[in-house]
């Protein structure tokens, strides 16, 4: 009867694909406020670290080989930057097609585990300074917005779904090549004073996407289906 979907920016790939347009119904993903909060505990300990966070698979598709690529040009060894890689499905989902960090990569710090609940992504949120999310194809990118709602920047690709719901003062809007990002990764490092700002931004946002409101919207297109 229909197809839902959490983006217009996917809804378009589904109309090109053949479903027709009156049966795609677009509801965006949501996030537990009461969770995902800027206040709270941290995941991580290290004073004076600073923390950028990549969460999803270590796959091309999410961007990861920019990413390796783009940290080696942003900093070098001596510098108080860690990059830390919650990775999802490297044992299953994406066994086949994960690219794990390079040996040589000393600042990578790697957590392949599934098993994180959101309390303690929320706290892992809150330990990392920005979020980085070099990703070629997403149908919503879930991760930004939980940052968001944890008060954390984001670096995201220029276009695709997260027009729909990131404000431009959220974070940097970056082309996907490795030049531009490891811009975008060093100026976050030398304008921290700027980050705060950027993630109270990002966390009014967020304000619109609780899930007592996102349910409320999928039970108003279930009921339209289904009469």
């Amino acid at each position: 009867r229909a197809v839902l979907t959490p983006s217009k920016h996917s809804a378009n790939f589904l109309i090109d694909a053949g479903v027709p347009p009156e049966k795609v119904k677009v509801v965006p993903n949501g996030v537990d406020l009461g969770v995902f909060t800027p206040e709270g505990d941290r995941l991580l300990a290290a004073p004076g670290m600073f923390r950028f966070l990549f969460v999803g698979g270590l796959i091309r598709r999410k961007g990861i080989d920019l990413l390796y690529e783009a940290w080696r040009r942003a900093f070098t060894a001596d510098e108080p930057v860690r990059l830390v890689l919650k990775a999802q499905g490297v044992d299953t989902f994406y066994r086949d097609s994960t690219e794990r960090p390079p040996h040589d990569m000393s600042s990578v710090q790697l957590l392949d585990s599934d098993d994180l609940m959101p309390e303690q992504m929320a706290k892992l949120y809150r330990s990392c300074a920005v979020l980085v999310l070099p990703s070629r194809g997403e149908a919503f990118g879930l991760p930004v917005l939980e940052a968001m709602a944890c008060g954390v920047p984001v670096i995201i690709p220029q276009g695709g779904p997260f027009d729909e719901y990131v404000p431009a003062g959220a974070g940097l809007r970056v082309p996907l090549d490795a030049e531009n990002l490891a811009k975008a990764l060093r100026w976050c490092f030398l304008n921290r004073d700027r980050l705060r700002t950027m993630g109270l931004v990002g966390g009014e946002a967020a304000e619109q996407y609780d899930w007592s409101a996102i349910a409320a919207r999928y039970a108003s297109v279930i009921k339209e289906v289904c009469a």
